[in-house]
């Protein structure tokens, strides 16, 4: 299937806005006016030499602008996932993992940034959507889906070597240079549909129809729109998923082909208009290589919350969602501001010897309270570290230390959940043995500062994995 999208400019159409409801009671979303985005992710974009063209550099993915922004602003227990998939009606989806969400785009709530937002996702700003998953139930903006598949006339890539091109002079005069090379050009010729009623192209039937000025709510966005915006200069990708093989192209419209006219190109018994267009090719968008495995061979695990022993009293609401999709998550208070109260591990399975490096690995969930900040300890003999992290931010300081070596500790967000945070403490011990582990929902009030003082929950999940690094 072939799609054509384009970037479009904040600056350009304003802020984006919508009112979300969800466990963790409402809050207002608004992307700002600064950014310009696409639809389709483009960061392994290359030019011919191999760099990634500055044009395109800025470019940012809505879907993965909108996740960021949802999971930093609920004070839910959710983590939230938004998708875009042009090759099902669905086009966008936005899903909750915990419970119904509320969105409300509606003028009269969010200002002009809630319609606009809902257009652009292909979703209705009528009334609020109210569900635990939302899907578009029309084409997005900036979104064309050619009429006729697999009909287009792709030209070669060309450049011309030995060129005369006007450039300006330092006193401002143009004149004519010579060049040894000019830029890549890409032109093709996109066939469309006979000269019926836009109405007639049905929701789940692909196309455009070229021939046609105006759009409906189920086609939203015509070639009309595609060329107005183009001659902005835009950037345009350009998707044939018909042929594997053709990388996306991310395109530029040249000067001498931003004209908006459609060519009869069919027969009498098959009316046809097409239009050329005329670009010049920015970058190949690469396929994105699938992560490295995690070095590393597990060694052991705590794989349950009963593999814990609890100080102190804490405590636990098990049944949460996990970063697996399951719901081996727990939700863990502690609720006692002069105690501090956590949960010991101990991987007796498997006896640490010097000299060799380890990383204990731990699941902790993405929130946005910086009331309270969680600690992991590790322990070995007489040596320890405790790191604290941030559960907003994933930033980590080791708050105190000693006799630990080879000792880092980072949080990343999940490889396989993006509402996680995988929490990784590199080291290695001077004395065999066991290593101890303590998990501490409230360990301080302040970033980098410890206080039994400190209350809160957090949630996580408890199969801590102990890993000898090669």
């Amino acid at each position: 299937m072939e799609v054509l999208e384009y970037s479009f400019d904040l600056v350009r159409l304003g802020t984006l806005a919508v009112r979300v409801t969800d466990d963790g009671g409402t809050f207002d979303l608004s992307i700002a006016a600064d950014r310009e985005l696409v639809h389709r992710a483009v960061a392994s974009a290359v030019d011919h030499r191999g760099a990634t063209p500055k044009r395109i550099a800025s470019l940012e993915v809505l879907a993965t602008v909108l996740e960021d922004e949802l999971n930093d602003r609920t004070a839910g227990l959710g983590a939230y996932t938004v998708t875009y998939d042009p090759t099902t009606p669905a086009w966008y989806t936005i899903a909750y993992d915990n419970g119904s969400v509320q969105l409300d785009f509606r003028d009269a709530t969010v200002g002009a940034g809630g319609p606009r937002l809902a257009r652009i996702l292909g979703l209705s700003s009528a009334a609020e959507l109210d569900a635990a998953s939302h899907a578009s139930t029309a084409r997005p903006y900036f979104v064309i889906l050619p009429g006729a598949m697999a009909r287009t006339g792709v030209k070669a890539d060309r450049y011309d070597a030995g060129v005369s091109a006007d450039a300006p002079a330092d006193g401002g005069l143009y004149g004519q240079i010579s060049r040894f090379r000019s830029a890549v050009n890409k032109d093709w010729i996109q066939a469309g549909e006979d000269d019926g009623s836009i109405g007639e192209v049905a929701f789940d039937e692909p196309g455009t129809p070229v021939h046609a000025y105006r759009a409906t709510e189920q086609i939203p966005w015509s070639y009309q729109h595609a060329w107005d915006h183009a001659i902005s200069y835009k950037c345009v990708i350009r998707v044939d998923d018909d042929h594997p093989s053709s990388l996306p192209e991310v395109v530029e419209m040249r000067a001498d082909g931003l004209v908006f006219s459609p060519t009869f190109t069919g027969a009498d018994d098959y009316p046809m208009y097409s239009l050329e267009y005329r670009t010049r090719l920015l970058a190949r968008v690469l396929p994105v290589e699938e992560p490295p495995a995690d070095p590393g061979t597990l060694r052991d695990t705590l794989p349950v919350l009963a593999s814990w022993t609890p100080t102190s009293s804490p405590s636990s609401v098990g049944g949460q969602a996990d970063p697996f999709g399951g719901t081996a998550a727990e939700l863990s208070t502690d609720d006692s501001a002069i105690a501090t109260e956590y949960y010991t591990g101990v991987f007796a399975g498997w006896p640490l010897v010097t000299a060799t490096p380890y990383e204990v690995r731990i699941a902790v969930k993405k929130d946005a309270i910086t009331s309270r900040f969680p600690e992991l300890h590790v322990v070995r003999g007489s040596a320890y570290a405790f790191i604290q992290l941030n559960t907003q931010t994933g930033a980590t300081t080791i708050r105190s230390q000693s006799g630990l070596a080879a000792l880092s500790a980072t949080a990343a967000t999940h490889p396989s959940n993006s509402g996680w945070w995988r929490v990784t403490i590199a080291l290695t011990v001077s004395t065999a043995g066991s290593l101890t582990v303590r998990f501490i929902p409230a360990a301080g009030t302040s970033f980098g500062a410890g206080s039994s003082a400190a209350t809160g929950s957090v949630t996580w999940h408890p199969p801590g994995g102990l890993y000898e690094m090669p």
